[in-house]
């Protein structure tokens, strides 16, 4: 009984570990009225929460939120910025240790300060 509540105790704090972040389309409603010059494909996309080419920093964090690390290269004539957002993961426990792991989970890459591309990374369960 007392490992079957150690194990539940860790699963639960693993759980709460992680803060994932929730779109709130008031949040693209109150930015798209306030930027009423944005093209329609991006005003689409973001009161959906989802992303398009042609986005800026502030239009990403609505849709993702605040990137966990962010790394910028600079090419002649680029600046090339890349958001990554990392959940940790509970990789092993023992009785008196928890290991953990952290993955990159999703990527929004911007050149010059437009997003140009992004990607979902598939993680493994």
């Amino acid at each position: 009984m007392i490992k079957f509540l150690l194990v539940a105790t860790l699963l639960l704090l693993a759980g709460c570990a992680t803060q994932k972040y929730t779109f709130n389309p008031g949040d693209a409603t109150a930015y798209l009225s306030a930027h009423r010059d944005r093209p329609s494909y991006i005003a689409n996309a973001l009161s959906e929460g989802k992303l398009a080419q042609g986005m800026n920093d502030a239009e990403v964090q609505i849709c993702w939120g605040k990137p966990d690390s962010i790394m910028t290269q600079y090419q002649p004539n680029q600046r090339i910025t890349t958001w990554s957002y990392v959940e940790p993961r509970l990789i092993a426990s023992s009785f008196r240790w928890n290991y953990w792991g952290y993955e990159i989970t999703k990527q929004a890459v911007f050149v010059n300060g437009v997003l140009s591309e992004w990607r979902v990374i598939q993680t493994m369960e």
